[in-house]
This record gives structure tokens, sequence and C-alpha cells, in this order.
């Protein structure tokens, strides 16, 4: 349990990298395991789509956020750069080619907000940012 007088430690944002760029894809998945999502905008022009969990004080929502300016030209070619210079810094392993490659395949990106913050251990809304990734065939970054 966490101390009262101390303040927990915000979670690292996830953020989702994918090869398929697939905006209506994600929303129609959404409203087929939490119909009561609320997205800002049609099926492939939003920015927001906001998924509930519980009610009252006990309500957790999880936000994906879409900006079809981040992944566009300039700036995607950009942010995949910083990316694989971010990598490229890691201990030579198996694995590390690997991902230094697949950041030439990702086309997608989304944001995601948790409020509160997430418990890793269990917690639902994991569950609906897995099976986007798993839509989009993606990754998820945690700085």
């Amino acid at each position: 349990m966490a101390h009262p007088l101390i303040p927990p430690i915000a979670m690292e944002p996830i953020t989702l990298f994918a090869r398929l760029v697939n905006p209506a894809g994600v929303v129609q998945l959404l409203r087929k395991i939490a119909p009561g999502v609320q997205v800002d905008g049609s099926d492939t022009d939003w920015e927001k789509a906001v998924v509930g969990f519980g009610t009252g004080r006990s309500r957790k929502t999880l936000t994906f956020t879409h900006d079809p300016d981040y992944y566009a030209e300039p700036n995607w070619s950009q942010q995949m750069s910083g990316m694989r210079g971010y990598f490229s810094r890691f201990p030579e392993s198996g694995r590390k080619e690997r991902v230094l490659l697949l950041t030439t395949a990702l086309k997608f990106s989304l944001g995601t907000i948790f409020e509160p913050d997430f418990d890793p251990d269990g917690d639902p809304r994991l569950d609906v940012l897995f099976r986007v990734a798993e839509l989009l065939d993606g990754v998820l970054f945690t700085p």
C-alpha cells in the first residue's frame, strides 16, 4: 500500500507505433469491445477515443490520441531517426538489429492517456491497448 503522504509515481506514457495505418479500424475495434467509447470525430478523422471503465469514483479511462500530422512527413522520418538513435545506444544483443530494422517499417502512431495511471498487474485498460496493438501489428514504446 502506498504511503498516504507520498504521492504515487506517475507511470510513463505508452505510445503505440504500428506498421498498419488504420485509424478507422481502431475505432471499429473499440466500438466492438467497448460499446460506450466516445470518439470525437469520424472513424477516419478523429483526435481522441475515450474508453471508460467503471462508474463514479472508481471510474477509469483510457484515451487513445490520434494526430495524422505526427506520422506525416517530414516529422515521421525525423521521429523514426530519433528512435533508431535511442535504440542504437542499447547494449548489443541478438534482437537489437531487428529492433533497429523495425523502425524502418513503422508508419502509424497512437498516444495513450490513462486516468488514473494504470496498474501493471491486471488493469483491464491494458487488455484494450494490447488488442489495438495486435490489430495494427504494432509495438508499444515506454520511455
